[in-house]
C-alpha cells in the first residue's frame, strides 16, 4: 500500500511540475515584431487573453461600464483568480505589467506608444508597484527605440501583453483590469 502511494504521489508530482513549466514558458513567452491585431468583442475569448503575445484591441464594445464588459464578454481565463478594477491618472513615464491579463480603456480619446519588450534594456528604471514598473528613456536613447502610436477610442478596450512598455500622449484617465491566476502571481513575484 505504501508503494502504491509513493508511486501516485511521484506521478502527481511529475504533473505538476509540468504544469508549472509550461505555464512559465507561456508566461516568459514574448514576440520580437509588432503586429497589431484587432478584434470585434464578440469573437474574444479570455484565454486566448492570457496566450497574447501581441497587442491587441477590442472593438465594439457595449456602451455599458468598462467591468460589465469585461464580466458579460468573460474576458478573463477560467484559471483567474485576482482581479483589480483601478483608475489611473496617467503620469509621463512608461508603464509595463507582468499580471495575466491587462486590458485598458480610456475615458476620453488618446494615444498609447507602444515599445516592444526587446528595447526594454534601454529604458531606466525609475519604481514599481503592486501593478506595475516604471521606466524613463533618455533623450540620448530614442534613436535605439522602435515604438508605434495606436490611437485608442473610448469605445475601445486595448489588451496590453505582458512586458510591453507604454505611454499615453496625455494626462487622462485610463479604466484598467487586472487578473492574475495562480501561476502569474507566483511568476510575478521572481521574475
Amino acid at each position: 500500500m505504501k508503494n502504491i502511494l509513493f508511486k501516485v504521489s511521484g506521478v502527481v508530482l511529475i504533473l505538476l511540475v509540468i504544469l508549472v513549466i509550461f505555464h512559465l514558458y507561456k508566461y516568459l513567452d514574448k514576440t520580437n515584431i509588432y503586429e497589431i491585431t484587432q478584434q470585434k468583442l464578440d469573437f474574444i475569448d479570455g484565454n486566448k487573453l492570457y496566450m497574447n503575445k501581441d497587442p491587441l484591441i477590442i472593438t465594439f464594445i457595449e456602451d455599458i461600464s468598462f467591468k460589465n464588459n469585461i464580466d458579460n464578454y468573460f474576458l478573463k481565463t477560467a484559471l483567474t483568480r485576482k482581479e483589480k478594477y483601478i483608475t489611473l491618472d496617467l503620469v509621463e513615464n512608461y508603464m509595463s505589467h507582468k499580471s495575466e491579463i491587462c486590458l485598458i480603456r480610456p475615458i476620453t480619446d488618446t494615444v498609447i506608444t507602444l515599445v516592444n519588450p526587446k528595447f526594454s534594456k534601454y529604458f531606466n528604471y525609475i519604481n514599481k508597484d503592486k501593478n506595475f514598473k516604471f521606466s524613463n528613456l533618455e533623450k540620448d536613447k530614442y534613436s535605439d527605440v522602435q515604438s508605434i502610436d495606436i490611437v485608442l477610442h473610448r469605445h475601445n478596450i486595448f489588451s496590453v501583453p505582458r512586458f510591453w512598455l507604454f505611454k499615453f500622449d496625455n494626462k487622462c484617465k485610463i479604466e484598467t483590469y487586472l487578473s492574475h491566476n495562480i501561476f502569474t502571481q507566483l511568476f510575478s513575484i521572481f521574475i
